[in-house]
């Protein structure tokens, strides 16, 4: 009867019923939105992911100017990299919250998020002379034709929360300036803010209570209401020592004169809050 050696006899003995398990990555975070933006011009991007099984699937192939937003599971891994050179520009796991991976890094235009919140905006021309275009700014921040926008006219847009548009002279395509990022309340951007357009009232839909007080001892105030055609309108008078209140719309303006002279005694910022109080002088 033939023995085994003592040591593999208890190596053979110890590995009897063991059943290799397979190596596991599987992850039970939240769901949340990962968001991948090749702002390169000449790089084709590789994104992958590991799996349950941690085995790296690569998922697809980014080109330059494209962007994509995938769910995926807190403390998932993944990882970019070059698709010519093999070099990994990033190999992290999923943050907590919802963001964006934007490549290259270094790159800190201030562009359009991928955002899913929908969103109506109104945007404004304040020029009496001149059209404008408008583009929104895409992830990639590349330019893409939102429409154009006739003098003192506006233009209503279906977007998202996180988007930005940009304003250019129509015809010469002279750029005027970008907009904020589009927030839960926006409902309405003018251009342009720089003071080159009379500043007159746009049309709001969020009301306001606005309240007007004359501090002078010995002079009367007039208030004016600023139209959308930039004429002044005249909305009251205020004796010395006396307050008028006028209801009003977000984004309206007002101007405040002497009665006597016409002179300009304030010109206060468009209406913005529910209740507004201005104090002259």
């Amino acid at each position: 009867m033939h023995r085994l050696p003592i040591a593999l006899a208890v190596l053979a003995s110890a590995c009897v019923g063991v059943v290799s398990e397979p190596p596991t990555c599987e992850v039970t975070g939240a769901q949340v939105e990962l968001g991948f933006i090749n702002r390169f011009v000449d790089r084709t991007l590789e994104v992958a992911w590991t799996n349950e099984r941690c085995q790296r699937q690569v998922l697809f192939a980014l080109e330059p100017g494209k962007y994509s937003n995938q769910v995926t599971l807190v403390g998932d891994e993944w990882r970019v990299r070059d698709v010519a050179s093999g070099e990994v520009l990033f190999e992290g796991r999923a943050p907590e919250t919802n963001s964006a991976l934007i490549f290259p890094t270094s790159d800190t235009r201030v562009c359009s998020g991928l955002g899913r919140d929908a969103r109506e905006v109104n945007f404004r021309n304040r020029y009496a002379d001149r059209a404008l275009s408008l583009f929104w700014l895409d992830p990639a921040c590349r330019e893409q034709a939102a429409g154009e926008i006739a003098p003192r006219t506006h233009l209503t847009v279906k977007t998202v929360v996180g988007h930005v548009f940009r304003f250019r002279r129509a015809g010469t395509e002279e750029l005027v300036e970008d907009t904020p990022l589009v927030t839960p309340t926006t409902e309405l951007f003018s251009a342009p803010t720089d003071g080159s357009a009379p500043q007159c009232s746009e049309a709001g839909a969020t009301t306001s209570t606005v309240g007007f007080v004359n501090n002078f001892p010995s002079k009367t105030v007039q208030v004016y209401w600023v139209d959308y055609q930039c004429k002044e309108v005249l909305a009251g008078a205020i004796a010395p020592g006396q307050s008028l209140y006028q209801n009003s719309f977000f984004t309206h303006v007002f101007k405040l004169r002497d009665a006597v002279d016409q002179s300009l005694i304030a010109s206060p910022p468009p209406l913005s809050a529910a209740t507004v109080m201005v104090n002259v002088p």
